[in-house]
């Protein structure tokens, strides 16, 4: 489709956004003045994008398109009308001003980045991860339908009225916003990047890859702290919110690769002398010579994940759940039990986001998650004889299974000297 096209479509898109409010008879909510006014700046916009080489308007259009995500949250839209027409429109915006935006790849004789025995951009390593982002983005946006008032009944599968309790929570009301539709957006955009860019975006489009792997990595990590935090704080769990916390850690895990094959993109073209800022933006050239090497093991017609599970951290993860568990299992109830449902779950998310190769690295925090364990016992009172030699005995195994590497399956050219 040309530019021109695209530009178009925006325009018919203001129009749309302008007659829904009309037509339904909501044009004097603050939703229906936004749904108008970014009606008319989407025309503006798409109108400018007419014109070649204009690429500040695309961009434009993808601002509007990230502000109607926020829209029916901001002003507390009272219809579901108002939430599903918002956000379904923004969705489209963003997809348009990445269409308006981008530039065709070359494809060269190899898409592998220096060094590496596998593409980390390749359609068959982010499909996975688009498709949890769905996943996260509809058990999202059933728990803010909830928030929002759209439904009267919120269903758990497996904790009753677990999900309600997280989700009517001081800490959930203390949002100015719906929370679970915070992180709706967060996934939408997790979705429209993951589709955008060819399988050379690690080194086409920098700024693609890091801006998906800031949304996929460390907002990854506080939500599923945050998540696995809910009995402390709360006092319940939530069966829709640790579906979302084990769909963020899988897609973490696939991550990884792809951000460090940007990083080094960047890295590599700062020493031949390129202005990294211009890389992250505008992207570098493939060499046509590149040729991918052979991993280190592979089963032969295995698919390349950047992914490997070592028995220590797979031991590790096990503790981490056990502890989650153990003081129920035990049927004990004293001083350590808050700390076991802290520590737990640390250990574990830890303990699987070093799966991945490139991050195998993050495995040495639960060495400090396992001195507090060896701590704990001594600076809690109340703690029970069985609770204090649950906590030394997890405490000093997690400490020993940290050290061991593993294996390393794949190649990763110069990030090889950060997997240690």
């Amino acid at each position: 489709m040309k530019k021109n096209q695209i530009a178009l479509l925006a325009v018919a898109l203001g129009f749309w956004l302008i007659a829904i409010p009309l037509t339904f008879g909501y044009k004097g909510h603050l939703v229906g003045l936004s749904d108008i006014a970014s009606g008319f700046l989407l025309i503006i916009f798409g109108l400018f994008s007419l014109v070649p080489n204009r690429v500040w308007s695309g961009w434009a259009l993808g601002i509007v398109g990230v502000w109607l995500q926020l829209a029916p949250l901001v002003f507390w839209a009272p219809t579901a009308l108002m939430y599903v027409n918002d956000t379904f429109v923004g969705a489209l915006a963003i997809v348009l001003s990445f269409l308006l935006a981008k530039k065709n790849e070359t494809e060269s004789l190899s898409s592998t980045p220096a060094g590496w025995s596998y593409n980390p951009s390749a359609w068959s390593h982010r499909i996975p991860t688009i498709g949890l982002a769905t996943l996260c983005w509809f058990f999202s946006r059933y728990m803010a339908a909830y928030q929002l008032g759209y439904i009267d009944v919120i269903w758990d599968p497996f904790f009753t009225n677990g999900t309600l309790s997280v989700i009517t929570s001081k800490i959930s009301k203390d949002f100015p916003v719906s929370d679970a539709g915070m992180g709706a957006i967060c996934y939408t955009l997790e979705m429209l990047l993951g589709w955008q860019g060819g399988t050379q975006r690690w080194a086409s489009m920098p700024w693609l890859v890091i801006t998906f792997a800031f949304l996929v990595v460390p907002v990854g990590v506080a939500s599923v702290v945050l998540i696995i935090l809910q009995p402390v704080v709360v006092g319940a769990w939530c069966s829709w919110c640790l579906a979302t916390a084990a769909s963020m850690l899988l897609m973490i895990v696939l991550t990884g690769g792809e951000l460090a094959a940007a990083l080094q993109c960047l890295k590599m073209a700062n020493d031949r002398g390129e202005s990294m800022w211009e890389v992250f933006w505008r992207g570098t050239k493939i060499p046509n010579s590149r040729l991918s090497l052979k991993p280190h093991i592979r089963a032969k017609g295995a698919r390349a994940w950047g992914v490997s599970s070592p028995w220590n951290l797979l031991a590790s993860f096990i503790l981490g759940i056990w502890l989650m568990f153990s003081h129920a299992v035990l049927g004990i109830e004293d001083g350590l039990s808050t700390t076991n449902y802290i520590l737990g779950p640390m250990i574990a998310a830890f303990s699987f986001i070093a799966l991945s190769e490139v991050f195998r690295i993050v495995r040495f925090v639960n060495i400090l998650f396992g001195v507090v364990l060896l701590i704990a016992p001594w600076a809690v009172f109340s703690a029970s004889g069985i609770g204090i030699f649950n906590s030394l005995f997890i405490g000093i195994l997690v400490i020993l299974f940290t050290f061991r590497r593993g294996r390393i399956s794949e190649r990763y050219g110069k990030w090889e000297k950060f997997i240690i």
